[in-house]
């Protein structure tokens, strides 16, 4: 629109926009250094003279409000540097610093953005968008771009980012917030355009939706920074990297396996299979990935959170296979992401269920080094649809009701015969009936008297599928013969493990 220049260029529109209408700044989704780039971007478009008229100061419609006012010229008298400050019956009027830094690049919207939600100062993208870089210095600078996103309720996205065609990196946005840290290096002078591609994994069906917020910036003055944290790599081992996000200056083609010193890099790319009806799904639900692509910014309770209604031993098991299996021996996290009290309650984490490793405290990266993990019989599964919320969610005996039926979806290598088990109440007084169902075939019932737990045990009868397997807990009616969640107690359910089977 007409007025795009003035509401999207920062120090401006707060002066025309923000404070004369009341609003508080951060007013989008940008965190500006107005200090560090009010005079240069005055200077750079020629604005000389911020002008007040006195008659416009007041409650009428359209006029400023007098506190709005006072914070106005507080903001103008913290940020600039003023030459003169002139004053008479009519008007206020500042005279502004001519100044042009020789580092200055500053951030705007760009297309295909949705409008402000003035709650949290998120905006939302449903397809590709961009963002607008704007570098006002005389030659091409280094930049780190640093931003929350997270996705729709139950949806699962990857979001792209490229400069002027560039890639520059692929994340994943979930219902709850991620961090990035973009670097983006050689942004040239004048406009460029930091470009967004949005792609929804779980709902392909369904456009994108992704909200951005925090967006914060800064010219990186010296070199661009190569961690010596990954020197320790070099002609030790072969084992892969656990990165959570992988930095984008690591980021490598498609067509390249990525890694650092020939150790594999492990990202939730690794994780993305397709279903046999060729629908993508991510299997970030496996444990110890769900607890590191999912934590911090996700869940607050404590990491054992994770565990769910896994037993507890399983629970351990699976974490050793799936490392095992991913030939995982370092776990990278970037401190951006995570602050003391986090690295204390990782920490405790893998000392319960990881005893032999080792901590490194790089300089923007904390290493964790794995030293054992061994391969076992345990088949890592995640939940699927009709699970309640989880109950007893710091106790040892975590439950979840099931009102008529539930699944849950594993993904095996190979075809192997497998044993469920799991523990099961219902209501006092009352007999609930039940069946197992592997991959749609029923495989066994079950009957739960009470509110004492008891223990179900299902073997398959046939070997699960190489690829993606579905359990199915069904509530039985025996008179109607059919699955029913209207005239049956709910059962609730913990301690669920699968096992290979001779």
């Amino acid at each position: 629109g007409k007025w795009d220049f003035q509401m999207n260029t920062p120090v401006l529109s707060e002066i025309l926009y923000t404070f004369p209408k009341g609003k508080e700044i951060p007013r989008d989704i940008f965190n500006h250094d107005y200090s560090n780039i009010a005079n240069s971007i005055f200077t750079y478009y020629d604005i000389p003279y911020i002008i007040i008229q006195k008659e416009f100061i007041g409650s009428e419609q359209d006029y400023i409000e007098q506190k709005d006012f006072s914070r106005l010229v507080e903001f103008i008298e913290n940020n600039f540097e003023i030459d003169e400050i002139y004053e008479d019956d009519y008007i206020y009027a500042y005279k502004i610093k001519r100044e042009l830094k020789a580092d200055l690049v500053y951030l705007a919207i760009g297309d295909g953005w949705g409008d402000l939600i003035t709650e949290d100062k998120s905006r939302k993208l449903l397809s590709d968008g961009n963002i607008q870089i704007y570098n006002i210095s005389n030659k091409e600078q280094n930049l780190e771009v640093q931003l929350d996103i997270n996705s729709y309720k139950n949806e699962f996205n990857t979001v792209d980012f490229y400069l002027n065609d560039e890639f520059l990196g692929n994340y994943f946005a979930y219902e709850s917030t991620t961090p990035i840290e973009l670097i983006i290096e050689n942004v040239p002078v004048g406009e460029s355009f930091l470009e967004i591609k949005l792609s929804n994994i779980n709902k392909p069906e369904k456009s994108p939706r992704v909200y951005f917020k925090n967006i914060s910036y800064q010219i990186i003055v010296d070199d661009i920074y190569q961690s010596s944290d990954f020197s320790i790599l070099k002609n030790n081992d072969d084992k892969a990297i656990l990165m959570t996000p992988l930095p984008s200056q690591f980021y490598l083609d498609d067509e390249v396996d990525q890694e650092i010193y020939n150790h594999p890099i492990i990202s939730l790319q690794n994780f993305i299979i397709e279903d046999n009806n060729n629908i993508q799904k991510l299997l970030d639900g496996f444990p110890f990935i769900n607890e590191f692509f999912r934590w911090p910014s996700q869940i607050k309770d404590e990491l054992e959170y994770y565990r769910d209604i896994r037993e507890i031993d399983y629970y351990e098991d699976n974490i050793s296979n799936v490392l095992a299996e991913n030939n995982i021996g370092y776990i990278y996290l970037n401190k951006f992401l995570i602050d003391t009290k986090e690295q204390e309650q990782l920490s405790q984490y893998l000392n319960t269920y990881i005893p032999n490793h080792d901590i490194i405290d790089g300089q923007k990266f904390m290493i964790y080094v794995i030293n054992d993990t061994l391969a076992n019989d345990s088949i890592p599964f995640f939940f699927g649809s009709g699970w309640d919320i989880l109950e007893n969610k710091s106790g040892i005996s975590k439950r979840r009701k099931i009102k008529s039926s539930a699944s849950i979806l594993s993904y095996s290598n190979n075809e192997n015969v497998i044993e469920v088990k799991f523990n099961a109440r219902t209501c006092l007084n009352e007999t609930t009936y039940g069946s197992v169902e592997i991959n749609g075939i029923p495989n066994n019932s079950f009957m739960i008297q009470g509110t004492d737990y008891k223990e179900i045990i299902s073997t398959s009868r046939y070997p699960l599928e190489a690829g993606l397997n579905q359990f199915t807990i069904n509530l039985f009616d025996p008179q109607e013969q059919s699955v029913t969640g209207s005239n049956t107690c709910p059962i609730w359910v913990s301690d669920i493990s699968i096992y290979q089977k001779e």
